[in-house]
């Protein structure tokens, strides 16, 4: 039997040594800031990595092959900005995501993190990392929108490039070098070069939902180095998960973060290397108390899965142990996945799997929902009273641990 707390301890320490040691001057343009270690995305070149370095995890094929896939993944972006003349005077700067459901018919953009309207304030441009094909017909002329879109069409001059401008780094650390050519990095550096056209010396703060993501690390450092007194802000928007590695302290992390409880602010000084001084406790501005949401009787999928036969396997004993009734349960896609085959396909095959099991004499449990793999969204379920079953693909990266985070206080707004 694992004991998972302390594994997950172990992660955590091997993880900031890791972070730490390519904080030197080899590593003088970008340091640690290319490194994406999240346990919430198993798809991710960044947990290969973090499985290697905290528990002596050996590559296999499958990693190899992913690892290949990405990169040339890399080679189907087209990225574009809409082209909007800024006549108004402003100082800041929000960074953060949008689908096409985001915007009203007016060409106003509503934002899901900080709640707001983006007419709500004048003086800010938001700079959105847009997520859908088609486009919103308006669009208010304090938006930019950066689209990056899969062009379908393979660009080899591309990957090659990627690779061999790189190399160097092959022979300082190998590791390395696979985070430098990964996706997430080679959209970094198209956002970073497209986001520093907008930046002057009227803007004094740059704000971002912050994930710890390298295209946010390297906006951050491109700020920097246009300006060292804009003010970087990462909004911490959800209760971290389980193993949050990606949160970890890095040379071009936000000068202040925003968090939103007490246990979140130990869970960033103890385990995330933080200092105290750089983090303020606010109330959430994303989850709201007065917000009626109802998360009762649906089946939460993660942004990323490992295997469908897995989950689907769960799913049957929950269903044969005839104690929870599944019958009118709700998918909810994670909003990240929305495009994604696989959630798609999953999403048919549990309500094909609900539908032909006959639930008419299993009891009926009323306020309780399903999440599949690590989420935040479990820590807001566990405070609206609702009672929570998780089904983990990984529990070492997905259970939540006392020694790690106090489950009970968690300020929504």
């Amino acid at each position: 039997m694992y004991n998972y707390e302390n594994l997950q301890l172990e992660i955590f320490k091997n993880a900031k040594s890791f972070i730490f040691s390519f904080n030197k001057s080899k590593f003088l343009k970008k340091k640690n800031s290319i490194f994406f270690l999240a346990s919430n995305f198993p798809k991710n070149i960044g947990f290969i990595i973090l499985k290697k370095i905290s528990l002596n995890y050996k590559f296999n094929l499958r990693d190899y092959i992913f690892i290949i896939k990405d990169i040339f993944y890399s080679s189907y972006y087209i990225s574009s900005t809409t082209k909007l003349k800024l006549k108004t005077h402003f100082n800041k700067i929000v960074v953060s995501w949008a689908f096409k459901e985001n915007f009203n018919k007016d060409g106003s953009y509503n934002d899901r993190y900080f709640n707001i309207n983006s007419r709500k304030e004048k003086k800010v441009i938001w700079y959105l990392v847009y997520l859908d094909k088609e486009l919103p017909n308006k669009i208010d002329k304090n938006i930019i929108i950066y689209k990056a879109t899969n062009s379908g069409k393979l660009n080899l001059f591309n990957v090659i490039l990627n690779i061999c401008s790189k190399m160097n780094l092959f022979f300082k650390s190998p590791k390395y070098f696979l985070s430098s050519i990964s996706s997430y990095n080679f959209l970094a550096e198209k956002i970073s070069l497209d986001f520093k056209k907008f930046l002057n010396n009227d803007i004094s703060h740059v704000l971002m939902p912050f994930e710890g993501q390298p295209f946010q690390n390297e906006v951050i450092r491109t700020t920097k180095n246009f300006n060292k007194k804009i003010k970087t802000v990462g909004y911490i928007h959800a209760p971290p998960l389980p193993v949050a590695t990606h949160y970890i302290f890095k040379s071009f992390s936000p000068d202040r973060i925003i968090v939103n409880g007490a246990d979140q602010l130990r869970y960033f000084v103890k385990f995330l290397g933080w200092k105290k001084n750089k983090i303020k406790v606010l109330k959430s501005d994303r989850f709201l108390k007065l917000k009626k949401l109802d998360y009762t009787r649906k089946i939460y999928l993660p942004i990323s899965i490992v295997s469908k036969n897995f989950i689907l396997r769960s799913l049957n004993v929950l269903i044969n142990t005839k104690l929870y009734n599944l019958k009118g349960f709700k998918i909810q896609n994670h909003p990240g996945a929305k495009n994604s085959k696989v959630n798609i396909q999953l999403i048919k095959e549990i309500k094909n799997l609900i539908k032909k099991n006959n639930q008419s004499s299993a009891a009926t449990k009323k306020k309780f929902s399903i999440f599949i793999g690590g989420s935040g969204a479990i820590i807001e379920a566990l405070e609206r009273n609702l009672d929570v079953i998780q089904i983990c693909e990984n529990p070492i990266f997905e259970m939540y641990s006392k020694k790690l985070y106090n489950l009970c206080k968690w300020d929504i707004g």
